[in-house]
């Protein structure tokens, strides 16, 4: 749990750095990961919608909506 943590923050501090980055959807997608991994649905389901919306042309952004509705149906 300790390196998830770790892990968003350090995406967070890149992402912040360089949010229009070619690599911000991957970053978001890994963020969002972390986030599912950690319990947290509603943070997750924030990056995964980040992604759809603001790289809608990324190959992140299909794997995102994906995730996206597992999230919505696993409720």
């Amino acid at each position: 749990q300790d390196k998830l943590s770790k892990a968003i923050e350090t995406l967070k501090k890149a992402l912040a750095k360089n949010p229009k980055s070619s690599a911000a959807p991957k970053q978001k997608f890994f963020v969002a990961q972390c986030y599912e991994k950690l319990g947290n649905a509603a943070e997750a389901r924030n990056y995964y919608g980040q992604i759809v919306n603001d790289h809608p042309k990324s190959d992140f952004a299909v794997k995102a909506k994906t995730k996206l509705s597992q999230i919505a149906t696993a409720k």
